[in-house]
């Protein structure tokens, strides 16, 4: 059996996006920015750059879904905003699993988060309190456990989310399942109050995400502006309610498409990002929402002991896209460890360390000054971007003397030079390379990381290329086998008593063609998968006795219509070769046409005559084919002819001017 990872899994997923997105605009997608929670920690981001790097993807920026969300909001809102005062706005988005808060400040051409909380919680939940409660009724009514039987449990599940849509509108809600499970149907009805009380634990959650949301952003609620609600569980009464309550109970706007409002602000940071669109400048200042710090063994002078030490070199709710330089006093090689500060703050499950880097210091006797560069990335990933050693030297340094200086003015004065000297880097442990690659060449670092490597990274994409051609060849093959089944089907009762073709086939003919296309069926159940050039060749050798037919039926259905098509242009081009006009008065050409015509007219009635001795049975002499070739011929000729202006005189801004056009006027 085979097996993938999350990272190829997503990957397939945004392969897949990718095809639907590039059917519909007709055009190739190249670039992209994707929205991801905020409680994604560095190693999620990493891999789903690792995932979009297999679908061929470049992408221009991981960005959180509430910062789309304000993008979305404030830039189609542009000329309402100050340039110095801010307006503050508080986004309170609940979605399928997942409900956030976010604060957001806005001016002219900018915004800034402030800050975010959130917790998992959201529509899913909802659903799956009256999930049970249903499936507790059920139980006790039919002795069926619906929790142990998945096509159930979705069953349920659908019928479950329409309800939850009717209470939002109504203060009760019925909800019925046919053959729910063994047979039995079920129905029951639940009220609006039932269903709050069994989404109390849910509004705690919700609760305390508001009230963090509020202490980490330092303001008091006369100062939020606005409070915008989005997300498709958002339209829930007690959702929409608590977060009014919590702002003071200021009226909550829903300005924004609640469900697309992360994808719209998403396509628009894209325009922004890529050179190919031009757009109106506008800033995003997202913020991370885990604290970083970094570790290091201090060396003790005293007694060559090593004394651990750390410092939080990005705080909760600092700013993305910002480079720090830390200072450092070595001798010698020394570590660095990355890590979350506060590993409360992070979801279950989530590694605490983001990777050790060692710089490569030389062994000396001196101390030399080390600066490390350390990152916060567009896409919220950690990364150490560089280090030097900064040495000071002093010297004599030239500088050129003024013109009109005398020989004994001094040209020349001591200062200090600062020359730096870049340092290897080496790291383990860490989440991927991401932009750190591009960087880390700059530095020659050493990069050794334990996650994905760039061979597995090439590995998976080419598994997840020949899926694609995997996938691609089905399709056809599938395709080829459905023309096939389409022929066999179609020709058979085309051929029977009554059939289209009927007339068009003899007897022999028809019962050799029935034979064969009862053996192709036989064929074609009997082996589904052979590939499609089996199917192509199959149905290649049903046409050697069923095309001659269909070429009967379809000369004789469309003959008369272009035999008229043909003596209409005769008529026609024979008329205009008989009358010359003042722009064409080439008596040879015109009567070349006419003789055309006279021709082509003979050609028709002699095949018209040969055509109407042959019965249905015989294959055409005047053919389709035939025709369209006489017509397109005809039409050349008398095109060569009367599209010919060659006694028309350019008017003053040089345009020709048809001569019939001018016609009964006379020269005073």
């Amino acid at each position: 059996m085979t097996q993938f990872s999350a990272t190829e899994v997503a990957a397939m997923f945004l392969t897949k996006l990718k095809q639907v997105t590039e059917d519909w605009c007709g055009a190739k997608v190249a670039d992209a920015v994707i929205a991801v929670p905020s409680s994604f920690s560095d190693f999620q981001r990493q891999a789903l750059l690792d995932a979009a790097s297999i679908a061929d993807l470049n992408v221009l920026r991981v960005v959180n879904d509430h910062t789309a969300t304000a993008l979305e909001y404030g830039f189609f809102r542009n000329a309402n905003f100050d340039a110095e005062k801010p307006t503050t706005v508080a986004f309170c988005q609940m979605g399928h699993s997942n409900f956030s808060v976010a604060i957001v400040q806005f001016l002219k051409g900018k915004l800034e988060v402030l800050c975010e909380r959130s917790d998992k919680v959201g529509g899913r939940d909802m659903d799956e309190c009256l999930i049970r409660a249903f499936a507790e009724q059920f139980k006790k009514k039919t002795g069926c456990d619906v929790l142990t039987n998945k096509k159930a449990c979705f069953k349920l599940e659908d019928a479950v989310a329409k309800t939850k849509k009717i209470l939002s509108a109504n203060s009760e809600a019925g909800v019925s399942c046919e053959c729910l499970m063994e047979d039995q149907d079920f129905g029951s009805n639940v009220d609006r109050d039932t269903f709050l009380d069994m989404c109390k634990p849910m509004m705690r959650k919700v609760s305390d995400v508001l009230e963090a949301a509020k202490a980490a952003c330092n303001m008091s609620v006369s100062s939020i502006d606005a409070v915008e609600i989005c997300g498709g569980a958002a339209r829930v009464p007690w959702v929409k309610e608590m977060c009014s309550k919590a702002f003071g109970g200021k009226e909550l706007s829903t300005t924004m498409n609640a469900d697309e409002c992360v994808a719209r602000g998403c396509a628009l940071q894209a325009a922004i990002l890529s050179p190919l669109y031009k757009v109106r400048e506008f800033k995003v200042e997202d913020s991370t929402r885990f604290p970083i710090s970094l570790g290091w063994q201090m060396p003790d002078g005293n007694n060559g002991a090593a004394k651990a030490m750390s410092s939080v070199v990005f705080a909760e709710d600092s700013v993305m896209n910002f480079m720090k330089v830390i200072t450092f006093r070595r001798r010698a090689p020394f570590e660095l460890t990355a890590a979350y500060a506060d590993e409360k703050l992070l979801p279950n499950g989530t590694p605490k360390d983001l990777g050790t880097y060692t710089i490569d210091v030389p062994v000396q006797d001196a101390l030399k000054k080390v600066k490390v560069k350390t990152a916060l990335t567009l896409h919220g990933t950690f990364c150490v971007q560089g280090a030097h050693i900064v040495e000071e030297l002093e010297g004599l340094e030239e500088e050129d003397a003024p013109a009109e200086a005398s020989e004994d003015h001094e040209a020349s004065r001591k200062r200090k030079k600062i020359r730096r000297v870049d340092l290897h880097i080496s790291k383990k442990g860490c989440p991927g390379l991401g932009e750190e690659a591009v960087l880390a060449v700059r530095v020659k670092a050493r990069a050794k990381r334990l996650s994905w490597s760039w061979g597995t990274l090439k590995r998976s994409k080419e598994k997840e290329e020949k899926m694609i051609q995997d996938m691609q060849e089905v399709i056809e093959t599938n395709a080829r086998k459905n023309d096939l089944e389409a022929y066999i089907l179609g020709m058979r009762g085309g051929i029977a008593e009554g059939g289209k073709y009927a007339a068009y086939v003899k007897a022999d003919d028809a019962a050799a063609l029935s034979k064969q296309l009862e053996s192709a069926e036989e064929w074609l159940y009997d082996h589904p998968d052979d590939p499609k050039e089996a199917f192509v060749q199959k149905l290649n050798e049903l046409k050697v006795l069923g095309g001659p037919v269909e070429s009967r039926y379809r000369n004789d259905m469309r003959r008369p219509e272009l035999i008229n098509a043909l003596e209409e242009s005769i008529v026609r081009f024979k008329a205009a070769a008989q009358k010359p006009t003042r722009s064409i008065t080439d008596n040879a050409k015109l009567q070349g046409l006419e003789k055309t015509c006279d021709e082509v007219r003979s050609w028709l009635s002699d095949m018209k005559e040969q055509q109407s001795k042959l019965s249905k049975l015989d294959d055409s002499i005047l053919t389709t084919e035939t025709l369209e070739a006489k017509t397109e011929e005809l039409i050349k000729v008398a095109d060569s002819v009367l599209g010919q202006s060659d006694s028309a005189a350019p008017n003053g801004s040089g345009k020709a001017v048809d001569a019939d056009a001018t016609a009964g006027h006379g020269k005073g």
